[in-house]
């Protein structure tokens, strides 16, 4: 396992606690929590629901098919008839077929029953879970994704993935769509997971995502291939699926804030935080985390802190009351009363430090900040951790007049060329990289004039 997620387990067993399994909210109650609820959008709900009709007809199974109000590109099943996909997921599809392929593969485990046969491993389940919802979520929604773990969200075995792909091929066949389209996506998935590590500084994406419950690799696509066989035919859909995403929601969902650069904003609850340079800025529902190449990890929410005097009072009486803390001290920021203490664990024979502070914004809210990281590279980081909770301060007129990203579908008139379409995305880097995921496009591929294009505004 990666020192990060060691580290991130650590911190998650420290801050959090987990409650008794009664207390669990079922299933589809957690996946709810973890991914936003469903998009509030008819007709695209209703879209993907016809799509996944046609796989679960091919299939002979009932299966409900629900799109998820995400930005991270994900799709699984809980094993229970019921397959959740995306919208993050949606963005880089490229055709209806892709995406039919994206449900014939769930529905591939759901008819395979891969989950009951990984119920055995449940304990194992549930530790793959527990450090997935340190890696992208926030600590109270993560007390719920441990319990989901039991055979939901972790990763299926190799063996299961490559089933999965060869019954969602066949059923792509039998629903009348291309059945290379599995392929095709499988390679654009790749090329995301990729893009998503060269942003982060990695070698490989630890970001719980389609990428961590779903491996990509070379077998896989050559096992598409070979399912889909010299099978050329069959519907792609790509012009009825471009029409159906075109100005569906893109990145942050409005009400949530705004991860824009390294600076987020939120304009309902008026704040807003900048992060060091290098650090990548990702928002959760419940939580924002900023990740950087070396290990080292911000972690930002809020809580109800009704009824305690102080932040003092807060940190050590209800949210660690049993966490052993160190160099506790009390502060004005920017106003504000607020609170500092560390802690130290060991991650693979090394030591970590871990940074936490409690900042009282309203009476009933306590803003809420860990920083982790390992202990060779503290000094450099504490005076950039200090920066960034000063940084903390009301968002101002300006965050009103922020808006949401949207996909929309253009034209490519004669003369442009990828790399000047993407010029006018609106991102700070990788945007070229950006486009070329989003659209399924190789390094070298220039779409001719007059191709439909997915763009972001």
């Amino acid at each position: 396992m990666a020192v990060l997620a060691r580290l991130m387990l650590v911190l998650f067993a420290l801050l959090v606690g987990l409650p008794a399994a009664a207390q669990e909210p079922g299933p589809r109650a957690q996946v709810m929590q973890r991914f936003g609820g469903e998009l509030r959008d008819a007709a695209l709900q209703g879209y993907v629901a016809q799509v996944g009709a046609r796989i679960a007809s091919a299939a002979g199974r009932p299966v409900r098919f629900t799109l998820l109000d995400s930005d991270v590109v994900n799709a699984f099943t809980t094993g229970d008839d019921e397959v959740f996909v995306t919208r993050g997921l949606l963005a880089i599809v490229a055709s209806e077929a892709e995406l039919a392929s994206v449900l014939g593969h769930e529905v591939g485990h759901i008819v395979a029953d891969h989950a009951a046969q990984r119920s055995e491993a449940l304990a194992e389940a549930k530790a793959s879970a527990t450090v997935a919802a340190v890696l992208t979520g926030d600590p109270d929604s993560g007390r719920a994704v441990a319990g989901f773990g039991q055979a939901q969200l972790a990763s299926f075995s190799q063996a299961q993935e490559l089933e999965a792909d060869r019954i969602g091929v066949e059923l792509l066949r039998r629903a009348g769509y291309a059945p290379l389209a599995m392929a095709q996506f499988l390679e654009t998935l790749g090329d995301q997971g990729a893009l998503a590590a060269r942003m982060e500084e990695r070698a490989d994406a630890e970001r719980f995502n389609i990428l961590s419950t779903h491996p990509v690799n070379v077998l896989r696509v050559r096992n598409a291939e070979r399912a889909a066989g010299a099978d050329l035919g069959g519907e792609t859909g790509r012009e009825a699926y471009l029409h159906a995403i075109d100005g569906m929601l893109y990145g942050d969902a409005p009400g949530q804030g705004f991860a824009r650069g390294r600076s987020f904003v939120h304009p309902d609850l008026d704040f807003r935080f900048d992060v060091p340079p290098g650090f990548v800025l990702r928002n959760a529902p419940s939580q924002v985390n900023a990740t950087r190449g070396d290990g080292a990890r911000i972690v930002f929410d809020a809580a109800h802190a009704r009824g305690v005097a102080s932040p003092v009072e807060y940190l050590t009486r209800r949210w660690l009351p049993r966490a052993d803390l160190a160099d506790l001290r009390s502060f004005d920021l920017n106003g504000r009363p607020a609170v500092s203490a560390r802690a130290s664990a060991w991650v693979d024979g090394e030591p970590a430090e871990i940074r936490i502070v409690a900042v009282r914004w309203r009476d009933d809210t306590m803003f809420r900040f860990i920083f982790g990281y390992p202990a060779r590279i503290s000094d450099a980081l504490d005076a950039q951790y200090r920066q960034v909770i000063f940084s903390l301060t009301r968002a101002g007129d300006a965050a009103r007049r922020l808006r949401p990203h949207r996909l929309r579908i253009a034209t490519v008139t004669p003369g442009e060329t990828v790399k000047k379409i993407a010029s006018r995305l609106p991102f700070a880097d990788f945007r070229e990289d950006r486009l070329r995921v989003l659209n399924g496009y190789p390094p070298d591929y220039e779409p001719p004039a007059g191709a439909r294009i997915k763009i972001v505004e």
